[in-house]
């Protein structure tokens, strides 16, 4: 003790003391230590938004495939932060912004050297202190989901990463079926999907090399626009916040 204050020595995850009631009393407090891991990395995987449609799934792959934080996702119509959460179909001609709010939970912290990637490319935070205990990020980087506004077909080429492996179009970045990788047991190390391989070692598995997947012909989207249909796109927004 320090005053009123009680120091704890790096490492440790419990602390015992004795503290001195008066009148020859005495009583012995155990308190446990939180360890504090700081989010190395957060990965963000969403489809790209078609004309007239809402994104049919967002998945967003975590720290290490760690539960690290929670997220919540939302649409607004525009470039804007904070804007209303649209709830009907994406329209022609029109830009979207995806907002992600992630958010530590007890024994995470975000950082300012967090990685964070969507859909395979780093976004970067600007972080600000918040009481200093908590991270929150106001100035956003912003990932277009718009492949350009013309006419392509879908060739779905199956790629992973060393947690999932998903559905990929090389050309727009459209994502569909991502799940995570299938192995027979423990100490199986090929994936029975996707092929990709992981080196086992003792205490945990350590990513190894990969087997390239096929490719599933697609057609052709109506109105010579993918992403937000007719000129438009959307724009990925990611916000962070510590628990």
């Amino acid at each position: 003790m320090s005053g009123n204050t009680l120091k704890v020595n790096p490492g440790a995850d419990r602390v015992t003391y004795t503290y001195d009631c008066g009148n020859g009393l005495t009583s012995v407090f155990s308190l446990q230590v939180l360890t504090i891991t700081r989010i190395k990395q957060v990965n963000l995987r969403v489809n790209t938004p078609k004309k007239n449609e809402m994104p049919d799934e967002t998945v967003v792959i975590l720290d290490n495939g760690a539960d690290v934080c929670d997220a919540k996702i939302y649409w607004v119509e525009g470039d804007g932060v904070g804007g209303k959460p649209i709830t009907g179909t994406f329209r022609p001609g029109k830009r979207y912004t995806l907002q992600v709010g992630l958010y530590a939970k007890p024994g995470y912290k975000f950082s300012k050297d967090t990685v964070c990637t969507v859909n395979g490319r780093e976004t970067e935070f600007s972080w600000t202190q918040n009481d200093d205990t908590e991270y929150c990020a106001i100035k956003h980087y912003s990932v277009s989901l718009n492949p350009g506004g013309f006419e392509h077909d879908h060739t779905m080429e199956m790629t992973h990463d060393e947690y999932s492996h998903w559905m990929e179009c090389p050309i727009c970045h459209t994502v569909q079926d991502t799940e995570a990788h299938v192995y027979d047991n423990d100490k199986d190390t090929t994936c029975n999907v996707c092929g990709y391989v992981r080196s086992l070692t003792p205490g945990g598995s350590t990513p190894g090399g990969s087997t390239p997947g096929g490719s599933i012909p697609g057609g052709t989207t109506p109105g010579g626009s993918t992403g937000g249909g007719d000129g438009g796109g959307a724009v990925v927004i990611v916000a962070a916040a510590g628990a």
